[in-house]
């Protein structure tokens, strides 16, 4: 019986470029597990699969140039990885039955090829690197982090949701062909931009139709205000002193 789940048995991790090694929990969780499973996780049906996991014939010839079958899956898995979630399967991940054999049904071969794969680290470092060089995908650093984080502060200020953010910073990452991170680092980016900014004090009235504006008066007298689209409003305080309070008319 076709297992249906295979994991990588290469339990070390490949230095390179490409792969984030996402091992800092964030202070604060901005994704629930199941937000995370969804954004990040592999095709697990055959709808995905169908949609995400369809080979070209120039990708078939790419493929085909690797000598062994375990490599010729191997390098096809990656390459479905990157088109959606949008990253390289790292050393313990699980492939869903689904992706496993929709993909090797395509190649010709069966998903036992890759319990062996993982003996040599410079082979997965090599298919990593033909890939970027292919198809013109990017790892996270560089001009490119910079265009990112530049492009989500504005992205951000209509946003939401936290789940919302971060859907919409995959989606992006993938149109860019810029490798998607890991899910911890993705968090801390989408939690950045989403944390309301420390001298905020009380917010101001919004009319329908308007970004909420929050306001504070600092000590010079000037106004300073901050987009936050999904920060509540918080309600007025009731202040004791009657002086304060205009009478009704």
């Amino acid at each position: 019986m076709r297992l249906h789940l295979i994991l990588y048995r290469n339990q070390g991790c490949i230095n390179t470029p490409d792969s984030s090694k996402d091992t800092t929990m964030p202070r604060r969780a901005v994704l629930t597990a199941r937000q995370r499973a969804a954004l990040f996780g592999l095709p697990d049906t055959e709808d995905a699969a169908l949609r995400h996991c369809v080979l070209r014939d120039a990708d078939l010839a790419h493929i085909r140039r690797r000598r062994r079958p375990r490599n010729r899956l191997d390098f096809a898995l990656q390459l479905c990885a990157l088109r959606y979630p949008g990253h390289l399967i790292q050393p313990g991940e699980m492939i869903p039955a689904s992706m496993l054999d929709f993909t090797d049904a395509q190649l010709g071969v069966t998903g036992d090829a890759l319990l062996d794969y993982g003996a040599r680290e410079t082979t997965r470092y090599q298919h990593s690197a033909a890939l970027q060089r292919l198809y013109g995908y990017r790892p996270f650093e560089g001009q490119a982090r910079r265009d990112m984080v530049d492009w989500l502060a504005i992205v951000a200020e209509d946003a939401r949701s936290n789940d919302g953010l971060a859907a919409t910073m995959l989606e992006e990452l993938r149109r860019r062909q810029v490798i998607v991170l890991g899910p911890n680092t993705v968090e801390r980016l989408c939690r950045a931009r989403s944390a309301p900014t420390p001298w905020l004090r009380r917010s101001a009235p919004s009319r329908p139709g308007l970004p909420l504006v929050s306001m504070s008066i600092c000590g010079n007298g000037r106004r300073r205000c901050c987009r936050r689209s999904w920060v509540p409003a918080l309600p007025r305080a009731s202040s004791g002193c009657a002086g304060s309070r205009r009478a009704p008319p």
